[in-house]
């Protein structure tokens, strides 16, 4: 078996990329949609544990989706520049699809690229643009994702108009085990006086995209990883600051960044339970979708509080207590389109008029078009006119807004009006890590009570 070998943890990558995937196609598989996998891998992997475990891969994962594709929009794009392990997966594909049942003809919409994905990517980008977008970054280390190439596919989230548009997302594997290595090195050189690692730090600039991450390495002892000094206070702090300043650059074309830390698993003195080590790498998800964070993190907060690693019979009882829990907690924090327009009232101190609902509330149901449409079809989807009066007087509280927006499936660009007030969108950019809420503004972070 050629397998790609991965220690349990990569099972919770695995399940939060699957949760993700299944209901992010729920929501958009009536357009024309990609799933980019720059790091394919075989197909399957192989857990290492008690028992070895074979699981599905991300590419594999994706492909399971052609089940739900009645449509014929979904298409899948996969890098290896491995020879390999690149014919591995054609095989592997070919039967998973064959033995799942899934359409054969479906083959026809998956594209195998035997290549470095940062020599093939601007090409993929031109190829899909006129489609929604999944990017998966998933690399074996640091190394391998340069800040250039990241930045070119987030590029693709901002129209040329400078407006942060949803329609192309990224799933970062942030490999804080690489990184720590390649700081490691660094901060030898500095306690040895020496410049013997450019390498390390050529490699530290281009994950970052430039040498500004020494200014939050450089707060920190030289000694700080020395087994006889280390200090795990310090080494948390120094992850997240280095982990917020790679986020804070995702932020010039995403509004909305969530990122949540993978743990290795170590065995305890019971047989089957697992108990939580240090930090191997984060996720990083970035999108301009209202409703992603919320998805994402459906499964980040399965995990985020988890200090035992229990056995699946356990853990089953463990996942019902926390949705009864979570169900608990979150009865009461609905707030629907009605309150919120009540809030709204109060800070114009005014009235709308029944009207006037009926079009915020039909905007408001196009969340998945940005709570908004074009102007020409604006009759047609919303059912009132621009010129309307009552239209016009919510364009004038700045309820409703206008914006120029690029065609996605043709060349040119439209009017496209959209709800704006606050009361009733938040579009700020937010960060969500560890169960808190950072809001992004003028270049820095502070958390949201």
């Amino acid at each position: 078996m050629n397998d790609l070998k991965f220690d349990e943890h990569t099972e919770e990558k695995l399940e939060t990329i699957n949760y993700y995937y299944k209901t992010w196609f729920g929501i958009v598989k009536r357009q024309q949609t990609n799933i980019i996998d720059a790091y394919a891998g075989t197909g399957y992997n192989e857990i290492r544990g008690k028992s070895t475990k074979r699981k599905p891969g991300s590419a594999l994962l994706a492909v399971d989706l052609f089940r739900y594709d009645d449509l014929d929009n979904l298409n899948l794009i996969f890098i290896n520049k491995d020879p390999q392990e690149t014919d591995i997966l054609r095989e592997n594909i070919t039967e998973y699809i064959r033995n799942s049942r899934i359409e054969p003809n479906v083959i026809s919409r998956v594209t195998i690229y035997q290549k470095d994905w940062s020599k093939i990517i601007d090409t993929v980008i031109d190829e899909t643009r006129d489609s929604i977008r999944l990017f998966l970054l998933d690399p074996y280390g640091a190394k391998s994702l340069p800040w250039v190439k990241v930045k070119k596919i987030a590029e693709e989230a901002k129209s040329k108009y400078g407006y942060k548009e949803s329609g192309t997302e990224i799933l970062i594997n942030w490999a804080w085990h690489t990184l720590r290595r390649l700081l490691g090195k660094y901060y030898k050189s500095k306690r040895e006086s020496t410049i013997n690692h450019y390498t390390e730090v050529d490699n530290l600039d281009s994950f970052f995209g430039g040498d500004n991450w020494k200014n939050i390495a450089d707060k920190y002892p030289d000694n700080i990883f020395s087994k006889e000094d280390k200090n795990p206070s310090d080494i948390r702090r120094l992850m997240e600051g280095l982990v917020f300043h790679y986020a804070k650059k995702l932020f010039e074309f995403f509004r909305y960044i969530c990122i949540h830390p993978v743990y290795a698993r170590i065995q305890t003195n019971h047989r089957d339970w697992k108990k939580r080590g240090e930090i191997v790498y984060y996720i990083i998800f970035a999108s301009n979708y209202h409703d992603a964070p919320n998805i994402i993190s459906t499964k980040f907060k399965e995990y985020i509080t988890k200090k035992i690693y229990l056995p699946k019979t356990q853990k089953n009882l463990d996942k019902y207590l926390q949705s009864k829990k979570k169900r608990l907690n979150t009865h009461h924090q609905r707030v629907t389109i009605n309150i919120k327009i009540r809030r709204m009232e109060e800070h114009l101190q005014k009235r709308l008029t029944n009207t006037q609902k009926r079009i915020i509330k039909s905007f408001y149901k196009r969340k998945n078009q940005d709570y908004g449409c074009y102007e020409f079809y604006l009759l047609n989807e919303i059912g009132f006119g621009k010129d309307d009066k009552e239209f016009q007087e919510l364009m004038k509280d700045g309820i409703i807004a206008t914006r120029q927006k690029e065609f996605r499936t043709s060349n040119g660009s439209g009017q496209y009006l959209y709800l704006k007030h606050k009361d009733l969108v938040n579009r700020q950019n937010f960060l969500f890590f560890n169960e808190k809420i950072y809001k992004f503004d003028t270049g820095e972070l502070s958390e949201v009570e």
